[in-house]
């Protein structure tokens, strides 16, 4: 599992780091359960992330906006019943 980048004079891996987002978020922008994506992590469909004395699960929002996409279905239509 990749660790958060911790060289704080690379701007590049700084601007890496800016683009994780916390879970909570993730399921606030994708609409998507904060249960689903930990199911989805447990599963390792995504991949989590976290900082050194933090406690949050960050995820990288590309990660969820493609299996969020994949998985995406047209909601299934349930035969109407004849009238009697």
């Amino acid at each position: 599992m990749p660790d958060w980048p911790t060289i704080l004079g690379d701007k590049r891996i700084a601007r890496e780091a800016d683009r994780f987002i916390p879970i909570q978020d993730a399921a606030k922008r994708f609409d998507v359960g904060v249960a689903t994506l930990y199911r989805w992590l447990h599963k390792n469909e995504l991949t989590r992330y976290s900082r050194a004395g933090d406690l949050r699960t960050y995820l990288d929002p590309d990660e969820v906006e493609t299996l969020r996409a994949f998985r995406r279905t047209a909601p299934r239509q349930r035969p109407k019943r004849p009238k009697t």
